[in-house]
């Protein structure tokens, strides 16, 4: 299906596992006449991913080819003329396919730091920009020196190389430190990886920005700034509470957009999509982590209709040869109302009898949506992470403090609202 020699169509776009928000870049793409290519970055995929995948979208759908000279070859004759993650599984494999075929790419020398949480976080403190202290550990042993010297409690426990907060523990104690490091060393995570090593950092303390944005041709088209809040588990899990759109002109906003530029051109972050979590701290923005690749649980479909730039029309844009991704990014960014998303989180296990109805809520005076991700049949597991969390419903309103008191009310009566469901 390569097209022919001369042709002035437009050239195939390949997406690397195209699941979670990277479905719907996919029938975007496939909406603007080009014809998308998919590649599967392993023989085994979780099951959290693979429920999201939407094969009609797909012109040629190569799944996985473990012989990558076969991979490249195939993609060549394809004509493919740029490749994107579609989730965060694939993000390793398309910068490999953009350096093998010398297509746009993030910079090639910075490769493993957009992914290695830990490298990521030195490299950023290598150019003089504020981050957490860590330190890296591949054993109990070395677990438990590094907390022979621990003075400052909390402390963070994470692996290096997972995503959407899993294995994430917010530990107040030795103790509880050394429990997580045990949940984590040699456990596979949500992204089919075995966890061979984890991170211990500094706890910040402050506001947590998520910040997505869309770079290409030397130029940032912002999307979203939001302000995070997370509940921590009994076990020192944080899990999503809300996520509240924020003005872009507001003081945090700027200052943290700032700071990211700067540790985006330390990352080699220059093309396509970018997921960042900032912490405000009393010392200025620190970087939590960044990467390369839109927001999941379709963040960006939801949230698109509040603001100036949608980021998967924007990454559609980038990829064409029009003027439309560098208009975007003349226009500054705005927010369009009051938006908070409100995650829906399980407190028990059991298989779901049906899916919710907003009726099964209580009555709010915001618009909202209803945001519900399993199917009837489905066995439910109590929320720990962004990967267990069914669903959410998202709030528009003239002002926050409406919105805020609809969530108290969510919140009072959620967990009764979700037991009817099994």
């Amino acid at each position: 299906m390569a097209r022919s020699k001369g042709s002035a169509e437009p050239g195939a776009i390949a997406i690397v596992d195209a699941y979670s928000s990277g479905a719907e870049l996919a029938r975007r793409l496939e909406q603007r006449g080009r014809l998308v290519v998919h590649v599967k970055s392993a023989p085994t995929i979780t099951k959290f991913y693979l429920s999201s995948f939407a094969p009609q979208s797909f012109a040629v759908n190569l799944g996985f080819m473990g012989n990558r000279r076969e991979l490249f070859n195939r993609l060549r004759d394809l004509e493919v003329e740029a490749v994107l993650p579609g989730a965060e599984t694939g993000v390793e494999l398309a910068e490999l396919i953009a350096k093998e075929l010398e297509l746009p790419a993030n910079r090639e020398n910075a490769q493993s730091i957009r992914r290695n949480k830990f490298e990521m976080l030195q490299a950023v403190k290598a150019a003089g920009l504020h981050a957490a202290e860590q330190a890296r550990a591949s054993s109990i042993e070395d677990v438990e020196a590094l907390l022979n010297g621990q003075k400052e409690w909390p402390v963070v426990v994470k692996p290096t190389s997972s995503s959407g907060g899993d294995g994430v523990r917010i530990c107040p104690d030795r103790e509880s430190a050394l429990a997580a490091a045990h949940a984590i060393l040699d456990s596979v995570n949500k992204l089919g990886l075995r966890n061979q090593d984890l991170v211990i950092e500094s706890y910040l303390e402050g506001e947590e920005l998520i910040i997505d944005l869309t770079r290409g041709r030397a130029q940032t088209v912002v999307h979203h700034v939001c302000r995070s809040t997370k509940k921590v588990t009994a076990d020192g899990q944080p899990i999503f509470d809300c996520i509240e759109l924020i003005d872009f002109e507001s003081e945090p906003a700027v200052a943290a957009i700032a700071y990211l530029e700067k540790a985006l051109d330390a990352l080699g972050f220059d093309y396509g999509a970018v997921h960042a979590e900032v912490k405000m701290t009393s010392k200025g923005p620190a970087l939590l982590e960044v990467a390369a690749r839109l927001p999941s649980a379709n963040l960006p479909v939801h949230f698109e209709k509040f603001v100036e730039h949608s980021a998967l029309e924007t990454l559609v844009d980038l990829m064409g040869t029009g003027p439309q991704f560098d208009q975007r990014a003349e226009k500054p960014a705005q927010r369009k109302g009051h938006v908070t998303a409100a995650f829906l989180a399980l407190n028990r296990s059991g298989k779901l009898v049906r899916e919710p109805r907003l009726s099964d809520f209580p009555r709010f005076r915001s618009r909202v949506d209803l945001v519900w991700l399993p199917k009837a049949g489905t066995e439910l597991s109590p929320t720990k992470d962004i990967y267990t969390s069914p669903g959410m419903i998202i709030f528009q309103a003239d002002n926050q403090n409406r919105i805020n008191g609809d969530i108290e009310r969510l919140r009072e009566e959620e967990a009764a609202s979700l037991d009817r469901l099994f």
